[in-house]
């Protein structure tokens, strides 16, 4: 309720508040006073005008904003002065003519005049509550304005009503029965409200020009001889609608932001008194749904999460910015197999952002694959995501594959790959076994060395094969056995038989007994000698990886 306390008006009025309804209806109230109007005779007249805007926004109406007026006129007589007193009509003049008018009023103007009651040009009062309403509909949004005051016995009358031009005449009356009397003094102020809704365009502002006239008398020497005198009030007024302020976010929600402590579905469209301070806050964090979540990154005119702003003078559009982000569930595994690169857990990333996501087993183990929402997504060590929208992943472990390797007696065996001792060659005993895990894919070299008088024999496992080197390509468990074996001896037989058809001469020495010339007596004989056989044996070994030979030759035969 606004209660008017200038002291030339009467007492009881006072003007309602203006009521709303729908949540996008906005009015603003504007109060304003025009200058006394004063006569030579000190006789005056005034008026105050209480507008409302109206700005409906989005109800219905997006192109025009309407305006409420009330006015209040008073004529005050000076001493020994009164009103005139026979009513509208009076030939003196009325009590009070009031003429409103919209400059340039175009396609905009006055549509509700009132007067009450609405229904007659005449309405006789004895200090009887007088009611002065005027409101405006559209769209499920409405504004009034209800003006209550007592005024005096009164007749008032509209006299005109166009497009942008308003007049009453209202005047005080001497009630006898049904009739005014003329020629009665009256010295009190005497006081009425006028009501009028303008429309204007959007972004025209309306320019009222109000003129408020008072009629007097004053009796002279047995009110044989009268004086008139007349006081006249002027105002001109530019109303202009506050600017439509945006508050926003982007995305745009509910959620994000609040206005003076409410929270509003935006983008929502607000008219504030320029200079008013209103608070803004934005929430840090709002749900977009399971696994999407906004953070909140700014506000448009670089405030605080939480901040306070004076109305401006301008349309401006305030914007809490938010980021979306995308939520990653990495799932634990098996602690004993392995882990991932980041830890398992959840983690949230801005939409669009590329993660890296690296498998860590646990020794002797393998990523056998990823798995992505649910679907298997390769075993690459290192699993590239885009957050485009949330995910959940696991990496599932497996035992790498197993070389069972044993060396029999005889020699060693040299293992060499470069995932097996950092790549260093490992030896491994005759006699012994030893197993290596390697992942799936690796290629191992094998050397078979014989030691003393042993020799390679052959790998056997899952196949049998001879050479003494050998490189295996590891998808699987494998079992093999390196086999070695003494040196063997061979020996070969050579048997010739021939027989000899020749007749050798062999001369024999003898002794003489008692010969006395001291000479030497020889003996000659020749008789046959038959061979029957030749036999050869001969014999190769190796020994320390050199061949030895040896021969026998062993004959028979007779004479």
């Amino acid at each position: 309720m606004l209660s008017l306390s200038t002291s030339a008006f009467v007492s009881s009025q006072s003007v309602s508040a203006p009521s709303e309804s729908g949540d996008t209806v906005h009015a603003y109230p504007y109060l304003s006073t025009s200058p006394t109007g004063r006569s030579q005779s000190g006789n005056t007249a005034l008026f105050q005008v209480y507008a409302l805007g109206f700005n409906p926004l989005k109800a219905g109406d997006p192109n025009y904003n309407y305006y409420l007026f009330d006015i209040q006129a008073v004529s005050n007589p000076a001493t020994g002065w009164s009103v005139d007193a026979y009513g509208k009509d009076d030939s003196g003049g009325p009590s009070l003519l009031v003429v409103a008018t919209i400059e340039n009023c175009g396609s905009g103007g006055f549509v509700q005049a009132h007067i009450d009651p609405s229904t007659t040009d005449t309405f006789y009062s004895s200090n009887q509550a007088v009611q002065v309403m005027v409101g405006y509909s559209i769209g499920g949004a409405s504004v009034s304005i209800s003006d209550t005051f007592t005024p005096g016995s009164s007749e008032t009358q509209l006299e005109q009503f166009s497009q942008c031009a308003l007049q009453w005449h209202s005047g005080y009356c001497y009630q006898v029965g049904a009739y005014c009397l003329a020629g009665q003094q009256d010295h009190s102020a005497y006081s009425y409200h006028f009501a009028a809704v303008v429309q204007m365009p959007k972004g025209q502002n309306p320019v009222l020009n109000v003129t408020a006239q008072g009629s007097f008398w004053q009796c002279g020497t047995l009110c044989l001889v009268t004086t008139g005198d007349k006081a006249t009030s002027e105002l001109t007024q530019s109303y202009a609608m506050p600017p439509v302020d945006v508050v926003t976010s982007n995305p745009p929600g509910s959620g994000y932001v609040e206005v003076g402590g409410t929270s509003i579905i935006t983008p929502t469209q607000f008219v504030w008194n320029v200079g008013d301070s209103v608070q803004l806050f934005a929430s840090q964090y709002v749900s977009g749904g399971t696994g999407i979540r906004y953070v909140f990154q700014n506000w448009s005119d670089g405030g605080a999460i939480s901040h306070t702003i004076q109305a401006p003078p301008t349309e401006t559009t305030y914007q809490a910015n938010y980021q979306q982000q995308d939520r990653l569930i990495i799932s634990e595994p098996n602690a004993s197999d392995g882990t991932t690169n980041p830890p398992p857990a959840p983690y949230w990333y801005n939409n669009g952002q590329s993660v890296n996501i690296i498998s860590v087993p646990t020794p002797g183990y393998q990523l056998d694959n990823w798995v992505v929402d649910g679907a298997s997504a390769g075993n690459n060590t290192q699993l590239t995501l885009s957050m485009a929208s949330p995910h959940n992943i696991s990496a599932v472990f497996e035992p790498e594959p197993v070389l069972s390797l044993s060396v029999e007696t005889g020699g060693n065996v040299e293992v060499s790959s470069p995932t097996i001792n950092s790549g260093t060659p490992v030896i491994v005993a005759g006699g012994t076994s030893r197993s290596f895990s390697v992942p799936t894919g690796t290629t191992v070299t094998l050397t078979a060395i014989a030691t003393n008088s042993y020799l390679f024999s052959n790998w056997t496992g899952l196949s049998t094969v001879s050479s003494n080197a050998l490189s295996l390509r590891i998808t699987a468990d494998i079992p093999i056995t390196a086999n070695f074996q003494l040196q063997v001896v061979s020996t070969s037989t050579q048997t010739s038989t021939f027989r000899s058809t020749q007749t050798s001469s062999v001369n024999l020495p003898t002794s003489s007994q008692g010969g006395a010339q001291g000479g030497s007596n020889q003996q000659s004989s020749s008789s046959p000698v038959n061979w029957s056989e030749l036999v050869i044996l001969f014999a190769a070994a190796v020994l320390g990886g050199a061949i030895v030979t040896a021969a026998i030759i062993v004959t028979r035969g007779r004479k």
